[in-house]
C-alpha cells in the first residue's frame, strides 16, 4: 500500500482507504449500457475532478482507448457536481461535444453560442439560467493540425478560457464576453497517429492520467454484473454457478490471448481488442433467458458464440479464424473440462427469430403479422433445416409487403450465418455494423431482411449529383425525430455511393461516438424536439428541465438508430 491508496476524510481528517469510499454496486435489471460499476479508480478520479471543478479549473483526462475516460466524465456530470456549497440542481448544467478532424473553430464557436444566452449588454452566460455550465469536450486533441503545426480549434478554445470570450462571427470586431463556462476534456495518449494538445492550451487544464483497469477491477466490474444477472432464483443452480465462477476467467483468457497474438498491422489496422470487446462479450451473454439456458453446457455454447461474434467476426484471414476457433475449443476443454465429443455437440449459433406464429388462438391463419410484437428469444440453433425455412418465410412476408422492392435470395448456409450476425447486431442497443464485401455479396439485401425481421424500418439516402452536407444534415434531423422523439427503431444503411464527401464520415463518427452532432438543430428546432419528448416522457422523466429531456432524447437516438455501413474493399474503403 502507498499514499495513493488513501485519502484524507473531509470531516474527521483521518486517513481512509479508497476501497472504503467505493459505494456498493446493486444490480438492477436495466439496459446494459446504463450499468455503471464504481471502482477505486473511478471514485478516486471523480473525487479529484470534483475538487478541481469546485475551484473553477478545467480538467483533462488522458489515457488509452478503453480506460473509461468518457464514461467517468459523463457519469460525474450526470450526478450534478457541487460547484459550490450552496449549489442547487439548477446552478450547474451540462453540454457535450465530440471533436474530430473536421471540428473547425467555426463549429466550436457555433456550439458554444448555442449553449449560452444573453445576460446584459454583450455579456453572456449558460443557457437556462444556470450559473455554471460544464462542457465536456471528448477527443479534444483530434482537430486537424495545419501545415504550420497549429490546431486552430485549440487556439480558439485557449482564447475562450483565457479571455472568457471570442469575437462575433456575424458582426466582425464585436467582442462577446462569456462567463460561467467550465471545461472538462478527454483525449487519448499522444503517439504516432494521435495528436497532442498545444502546450499553451494544455497549461489551463489539470491533467489526470488514467490506465486500463487492473485485473481486480475488471473482475469487480464484469463479475458484479454477471453475478447480479445470473442469480439462483432466475437460473438453475448449475448455470448460475458456472456463470459466476467460470465465464469471466474464460473471457479474460481469450481476450488477453487475442491482444497478444492478433496484433494490428497496416493491413489489419482494425485488430484492436480493448475493454470494449470484453464488455460486448458480457453484454451478449446477458441476452440469455432462463427458458433457454437450462444447462451449463448451453451457457458455455452461448459464451463461445459471443466470443466468436465479437472477436472472430473482425478477423480477415483464414489463419486467424482457425487460431481463434482452436483457442476457444482449447479453453473450453481446459477450464470447463469438455471432451471432444461434448465440444462437437455444442450448438454453434444463437439467434432470436425462430419463433413466428402461423395461426392465432382461434386457429385462423395469420396474414398481417406485426413483427415488432413477436417474442425475441435468444436461443441456440439446433435444426438448420428449420432455420432455413424460417428465413425463407420471413423473406416471403417481406416480398408481400414490399412488392416493388422484392428480395430474391438463395438461403445457403453462409447467407444464413451472415443474416444471423446482422440481426444480432441490430437487436443490441446501440449496435452498429460495418459490412465489407465485394459488390453482389448480399450486404444490402441481407441488411434489409435483417432489419425487417427485427421489426425496424430501413432508411437510405436519396443521393443525387447535388447532394451535399446540408442535405445530409436535413436527413439526420428527420432520423433524430423518428428515433428520439417518436422512439421508433430504424436501420440507417449507407453504401460507398452515399459517402460522397469525407465530411459525411465525420458527422457519422460524431453520431456513433456520442449520439449528438454539434449545431445540428437551431434553438427553435431543439425546443420543438424537447416539447415532443415532454409529451412522450411525461410519466417517465425524473426532472422537468429541458436539458434532462434532451439527454433522454439523445439516449433514445443512440438506442434506436442502428447505422450499417455496406462498403466494398479497395482504395476508397481504405
Amino acid at each position: 500500500l502507498t499514499l495513493f491508496d488513501y485519502s484524507l476524510h473531509e470531516t474527521t481528517h483521518e486517513w481512509v482507504a479508497w476501497t472504503q469510499r467505493v459505494p456498493r454496486f446493486t444490480y438492477s435489471h436495466q439496459e446494459y449500457t446504463k450499468l455503471v460499476v464504481p471502482t477505486v479508480d473511478t471514485v478516486r478520479t471523480q473525487f479529484l475532478m470534483d475538487l478541481i471543478v469546485r475551484q473553477h479549473k478545467s480538467v483533462l483526462l488522458v489515457g488509452e482507448s478503453g480506460s473509461s475516460k468518457s464514461v467517468t466524465i459523463r457519469n460525474y456530470l450526470q450526478n450534478k457536481p457541487t460547484v459550490a456549497s450552496s449549489a442547487t440542481a439548477k446552478s450547474f448544467s451540462t453540454r457535450g461535444m465530440t471533436f474530430s478532424a473536421a471540428t473547425t473553430p467555426q463549429v466550436l464557436q457555433r456550439f458554444v453560442e448555442a449553449s449560452i444566452e444573453k445576460r446584459q449588454g454583450r455579456t453572456y452566460g449558460p443557457a437556462g439560467g444556470a450559473s455554471t455550465m460544464g462542457i465536456f469536450l471528448d477527443d479534444i486533441s483530434t482537430p486537424e493540425v495545419n501545415r504550420w503545426g497549429d490546431q486552430e480549434t485549440s487556439e480558439l478554445l485557449r482564447q475562450l478560457i483565457e479571455e472568457e470570450g471570442f469575437y462575433n462571427l456575424d458582426k466582425p470586431g464585436e467582442w462577446i464576453s462569456i462567463t460561467g463556462l467550465q471545461f472538462l476534456g478527454a483525449m487519448p495518449q499522444p503517439n504516432g497517429d494521435q495528436n497532442d494538445l498545444p502546450e499553451r492550451l494544455k497549461r489551463h487544464f489539470v491533467m489526470i492520467g488514467l490506465s486500463v483497469p487492473s485485473d481486480s477491477n475488471i473482475d469487480l466490474i464484469f463479475g458484479s454484473i454477471l453475478r447480479g444477472f445470473f442469480t439462483a432464483d432466475r437460473f438453475p443452480s448449475e448455470v448460475a454457478n458456472a456463470a459466476k465462477t467460470q465465464l469471466l476467467p474464460l473471457t479474460l483468457d481469450i481476450w488477453s490471448k487475442a491482444r497478444k497474438t492478433l496484433l494490428p498491422t497496416p493491413g489489419k489496422s482494425h485488430y484492436i481488442f480493448n475493454l470494449r470487446e470484453l464488455s460486448r462479450v458480457v453484454q451478449g451473454i446477458m441476452q440469455a433467458s432462463p427458458e433457454n439456458i437450462t444447462k451449463a453446457s448451453t451457457l458455455y455454447a452461448l459464451w463461445r458464440h459471443e466470443c466468436a461474434r465479437v472477436f472472430e467476426d473482425k478477423l480477415t484471414t483464414a489463419e486467424d479464424h482457425e487460431w481463434l476457433e482452436a483457442e476457444l475449443m482449447k479453453t473450453l476443454a481446459s477450464v470447463a473440462k469438455f471432451t471432444g465429443p461434448q465440444l462437437a455437440e455444442l450448438p454453434e449459433y444463437f439467434t432470436d427469430f425462430l419463433r413466428i406464429p402461423t395461426h392465432d388462438d382461434a386457429g385462423e391463419e395469420l396474414v398481417n403479422i406485426d413483427l415488432r410484437t413477436l417474442p425475441k428469444m435468444y436461443e441456440p440453433v439446433v435444426d438448420w433445416a428449420f432455420l432455413k425455412e424460417m428465413c425463407e418465410r420471413y423473406m416471403s412476408i417481406y416480398n408481400e409487403r414490399f412488392v416493388l422492392k422484392k428480395l430474391d435470395l438463395v438461403m445457403f448456409e453462409d447467407a444464413i450465418k451472415q443474416l444471423m450476425r446482422i440481426t444480432r447486431i441490430l437487436r443490441t442497443p446501440r449496435g452498429n455494423a460495418l459490412l465489407v464485401g465485394v459488390g453482389g455479396s448480399g450486404k444490402q439485401s441481407l441488411t434489409k431482411l435483417a432489419s425487417f425481421i427485427s421489426g425496424y424500418s430501413t432508411v437510405q439516402l436519396a443521393v443525387t449529383k447535388s447532394y451535399g452536407v446540408p442535405n445530409l444534415l436535413e436527413d439526420l434531423k428527420r432520423l433524430y425525430r423518428t428515433t428520439g422523439a417518436l422512439g421508433q427503431p430504424v436501420t440507417f444503411m449507407l453504401t460507398d455511393n452515399d459517402l460522397k464527401q469525407d465530411a459525411f464520415l465525420d458527422y457519422l463518427n460524431q453520431l456513433l461516438s456520442s449520439g449528438e452532432i454539434p449545431n445540428l438543430f437551431a434553438k427553435d428546432e431543439r425546443d420543438m424536439l424537447v416539447a415532443e419528448m415532454k409529451a412522450v416522457l411525461k410519466d417517465e422523466s425524473s426532472s422537468e428541465s429541458s436539458e434532462n429531456y434532451w439527454i433522454q432524447l439523445i439516449d433514445r437516438v443512440r438506442d434506436n438508430l442502428h447505422v450499417v455501413l455496406c462498403l466494398s474493399p479497395g482504395p476508397k474503403f481504405q
